[in-house]
């Protein structure tokens, strides 16, 4: 009887919203990833990327996001060849039109890697790219999934435009989805201190994932219990904690101006790779 043979996977989790900030869509990709690994028991997971509140129509996660450094592991050799990606739907990887969906899996496929769709339970394997049937079928995914992003950017963009206006002209604060440590009406509430404690950690030299866990540590029961190292990254780096939506201040700040720019010079001088040379992969269960 022969062993059967191991295969080694990294997980890629997207939402493109704010407003998604802290509700399911992570914990249903990641719901529908488990339910597939259990269905395939010869995978072992040995990384997670995570874009949270990075559009996948307009590339940014590509840019500046985790995929970035997927791709950039994948295309230093990091990340072997037959190694599988797996994510939710096509559309969690990119919704930007054809010709630049078409060149990323072809990035992709380049290195020996295969993309699992895992809700449909799809593997796109290098040789697709010679497989008519399933290429038809790959296009067809991303021409509906950059159609739809098309059609929701023109709309939010417009209701955006509107908000914009309120907040520079009235000070109005935008009805929107705001971030754990404020009210619906743009006050602090009493997690305000956490954002306090992640600056001042950071001045402190700790680093993302340190923060993450004495943050957790320090306020039990509250939303910061969902909180993970890449969104520690983008409060650090937000206006949004000076109280500034889209260049207004509408809000209370939860922390001063100087400490804010104190921060963004010690972060503008730290070198960070998520995916060095010599990493030593973990093995996740």
């Amino acid at each position: 009887m022969t062993e059967e043979k191991k295969r080694f996977a990294v997980t890629y989790q997207r939402f493109s919203s704010e407003r998604q900030v802290g509700n399911s869509s992570l914990d249903r990709q990641t719901d529908s990833q488990k339910e597939w690994l259990k269905q395939n028991p010869d995978v072992t997971v040995i990384d997670s990327f995570v874009d949270e509140a990075m559009s996948g129509w307009s590339g940014k996660h590509l840019q500046d996001g985790s995929l970035g450094q997927l791709m950039k592991a994948i295309e230093d050799g990091i990340i072997q060849p037959d190694t599988l990606i797996l994510v939710e739907h096509f559309s969690r990887l990119t919704r930007q039109n054809i010709d630049n969906a078409e060149e990323l899996i072809k990035r992709i496929w380049k290195a020996g890697i295969t993309v699992v769709t895992v809700r449909d339970n799809t593997e796109y394997t290098p040789s697709a790219v010679n497989d008519m049937a399933l290429r038809i079928r790959l296009i067809v995914e991303m021409e509906q999934a950059f159609k739809e992003s098309e059609w929701r950017s023109a709309k939010v963009k417009a209701s955006y435009k509107r908000r914009e206006k309120l907040a520079r002209e009235e000070g109005k604060v935008p009805k929107i989805r705001k971030p754990f440590w404020l009210n619906p009406d743009g006050t602090l509430n009493h997690l305000h201190y956490a954002v306090k404690d992640m600056f001042n950690w950071y001045m402190n030299g700790f680093g993302q994932q340190r923060i993450v866990v004495k943050l957790r540590e320090k306020y039990p029961d509250s939303a910061i219990q969902k909180i993970n190292p890449s969104t520690v990254m983008r409060w650090i780096q937000a206006d949004i904690v000076r109280g500034y939506w889209r260049g207004n201040r509408v809000y209370e700040p939860a922390i001063d101006d100087q400490l804010f720019f104190d921060v963004q010079t010690i972060h503008s001088s730290r070198l960070y790779e998520n995916v060095k040379p010599d990493r030593k992969w973990p093995y996740l269960v």
